[in-house]
C-alpha cells in the first residue's frame, strides 16, 4: 500500500520498501539511522493502518527512531502542484481538505487535525516502543550545553504536542539559541 501512495504522490523517488532496504544495509554496518515519517497525507496516510504498517516496517529492519508530522499546504507552487494531484486522484477529498486548510499563512492544517493524528501516531509508536525522536544516546557528545539544551526542551514540545498539549518550551530554547555564551 505505502509503495502504491509513493509512486502517486512522490514519482521518480525511491519506494518505501526501497528506502527501508537501504536503512537495512545501513542498520547491518552498525550506523544508528531514524525515519522521518512525514509528511502524511490528510485523509490517505493519516489514518491508523498505514501509520502502524509503517511502524512496524521500520520496527522491523531496526530503525532507532521515528519523526512524525502532518502535512502543510503553503500558497505556492507545492499546493498547486498538490491540489492539482488530488484533482486527478481523490477528488472526493476536496471537501474535507477546504475543513481543515482554512487559509493559515504557513500553510498549516488545523490544530484539531494535527491533534487526532498526532493522538494515532503517538499510540502506535509506545505501542511498538519506537522512539519519537532521536535518542539523546545518538548525540551525546556532539552538542554543546547550550545545544543539548534546546534539543531536549525541543523534545519535550514535541511530546507535549503528540499529546495534544502546548507548551511554551520551545520558545525558552530559542531563547538560549540567542545566547553567545554557554549556560
Amino acid at each position: 500500500m505505502c509503495d502504491e501512495i509513493s509512486s502517486m504522490f512522490e514519482p521518480d523517488v525511491p519506494s518505501p520498501t526501497e528506502r527501508l532496504g537501504t536503512i537495512a544495509h545501513l542498520k547491518r554496518e552498525g550506523i544508528a539511522y531514524g525515519m522521518f515519517l512525514l509528511p502524511v497525507i490528510p485523509f490517505i496516510t493519516d489514518t491508523p493502518e498505514p501509520i502502524e504498517e509503517s511502524l512496524r516496517r521500520a520496527h522491523e529492519v531496526g530503525v532507532d527512531f521515528t519523526v512524525f508530522g502532518g502535512m502543510t499546504l503553503q500558497e505556492g507552487r507545492q499546493k498547486a502542484y498538490f491540489e492539482n494531484l488530488l484533482r486527478k486522484t481523490r477528488p472526493e477529498l476536496a471537501a474535507k481538505y477546504s475543513q481543515i486548510y482554512r487559509g493559515d499563512p504557513w500553510g498549516n492544517a488545523t490544530a484539531e487535525y494535527y491533534n487526532s493524528i498526532n493522538s494515532v501516531f503517538n499510540e502506535a509508536a509506545k505501542n511498538r516502543k519506537m522512539p519519537r525522536r532521536i535518542p539523546p544516546k545518538l548525540f551525546k557528545g556532539i552538542l554543546s550545553e547550550n545545544d543539548l539544551v534546546i534539543v531536549m526542551l525541543e523534545h519535550i514540545t514535541y511530546f507535549l504536542r503528540l499529546e495534544g498539549k502546548r507548551s511554551s518550551f520551545a520558545y525558552a530554547a530559542q531563547a538560549i539559541s540567542r545566547l553567545d555564551k554557554p549556560l
